[in-house]
């Protein structure tokens, strides 16, 4: 399953939008003093994981040239200007089915948007929520999604620069706390 067997770029945008909505309303809640709180990717404040979040669409949107968040950039602000770079990319006619560089190599848009732009953008909404101590539902039909998707490439996704090894998540544990889990967060 490369986005969702079957699923339409129409699909795909509703739930990148969903997911993106999901992105913007932990931005905006995280309290001025948790910025600079420790999150649960090793070595990465709040702010970091956000920035990293930020980064990744907006080089996905604008291309490599795109540059990274500066240090005293303001977050929510940065994140609506790259959210409208990926709303206007997406409504180009083309560029979904336009070859990109991704992490495996060349392959269309589409898919770079729905194996990890997708998946980047909510594991970072909860990563964001963690480490800021606010509680967050994410879109329970992507967790679903990004669990099928990222099983298979399990032993892949562990090399470095990804995701850590994964942890146990507790007996009973939602399809949330597994994917987190799963991917290497400490859920408990």
């Amino acid at each position: 399953m490369l986005y969702g067997a079957g699923m339409a770029h129409e699909e795909l945008l509703a739930q990148y939008a969903r997911v993106a909505e999901g992105f913007t309303n932990v931005l905006n809640a995280v309290p001025a003093d948790k910025w600079s709180a420790t999150s649960p990717c090793e070595g990465w404040s709040v702010r970091d994981v956000a920035a990293h979040a930020i980064g990744a669409q907006n080089r996905w949107a604008r291309g490599a040239e795109a540059t990274n968040l500066a240090d005293d950039a303001d977050p929510i602000a940065e994140w609506a200007t790259v959210l409208a770079a990926v709303n206007a990319k997406v409504a180009t006619p083309g560029e979904l089915d336009a070859v990109v560089e991704g992490p495996m190599g060349p392959m269309p848009a589409v898919q770079m948007l729905g194996m990890f732009m997708l998946t980047d953008l909510l594991t970072h909404s909860w990563d964001i929520s963690k480490g800021a101590g606010i509680p967050v539902t994410l879109d329970p039909e992507v967790v679903a999604q990004a669990t099928a998707r990222l099983a298979p490439m399990d032993a892949m996704i562990r090399r470095p620069g990804a995701f850590g090894p994964k942890v146990e998540a507790p007996e009973g544990s939602d399809a949330q706390t597994a994917l987190m889990a799963f991917l290497g967060r400490q859920v408990a």
